[in-house]
């Protein structure tokens, strides 16, 4: 049996970058994140996605607590 996989390893937060990133050509010479912020997003936004969460949006007329 294999052990349990972590859900913020070095592994998991990576493959959730690559899977985050846009498709790239092999000629193409961009860097996929511009800036420094934009790298600091895409690995806050891979560990949220690690740990399985999932942004609820809410209209103006609901509330958290109603049914």
């Amino acid at each position: 049996m294999a052990p349990p996989t972590y859900a913020l390893s070095s592994e998991s937060i990576l493959n959730c970058i690559s899977k985050s990133l846009p498709p790239r050509s092999s000629d193409d010479q961009t860097p996929p994140l511009k800036t420094p912020y934009a790298a600091i997003a895409i690995f806050c936004h891979a560990c949220m996605l690690a740990v399985g969460f999932r942004l609820k949006g809410l209209g103006e007329d609901h509330r958290i607590g109603k049914c």
